[in-house]
């Protein structure tokens, strides 16, 4: 995936930077080889975000998933989303992953949860006219709200996932009229 509009030759001289970037990770983040492979090759693979901007990313997300439980392909889904999709800048990232941790501990829909939900809701929203961190604290507020009256942490994402798309159907806007 990385460095395929390389040559064979120039792809080869990428693995040594790949190794690297592991190892660096990994020293940042904790973590294990394959964990941060998947993650970046998630990363890489949609060509949302460039090889350099992937790799300054990998050991902040091993960072974070490491000291929450988070899964490091999923918070790289809310980072790359949120850069493709949200409005996001690269330097915004730990912000953003901050902001998601200080809501789940208010709220209790977590980190992990978040990872899983985000980046679906992102797009759903953007088409809300929210974006950017003022968009990303409406919606980890959205998300605790709908805590509150779900069972389970999945059908509060889910909730509110449905929310975004009634917010942006054909029959919500016919009724408003």
């Amino acid at each position: 995936t990385a460095f395929n509009e390389r040559s064979a030759a120039g792809r080869i001289q990428g693995m040594t930077e790949l190794r690297q970037v592991v190892r660096n990770t990994i020293a940042a983040g904790g973590g294990t080889p394959e964990q941060v492979v998947d993650a970046m090759t998630q990363l890489l693979g949609q060509n949302a975000v460039s090889h350099e901007s992937a790799f300054r990313l990998m050991p902040i997300l091993q960072r974070y998933a490491t000291a929450t439980g988070s899964d490091t392909t999923e918070l790289g889904d809310i980072a790359m989303r949120g850069i493709q999709n949200f409005g996001l800048r690269e330097d915004q990232i730990p912000a953003a992953l901050d902001a998601a941790i200080k809501g789940g501990h208010m709220g209790g829909f977590h980190l992990r949860q978040m990872s899983k939900w985000l980046p679906q809701q992102m797009a759903s929203a953007k088409n809300s006219g929210m974006s950017g961190m003022d968009g990303l604290a409406s919606l980890i507020a959205l998300n605790e709200v709908s805590m509150t009256t779900a069972g389970t942490p999945d059908e509060a994402g889910n909730n509110a996932l449905d929310l975004l798309q009634h917010l942006n159907s054909q029959a919500t806007a016919h009724q408003i009229h």
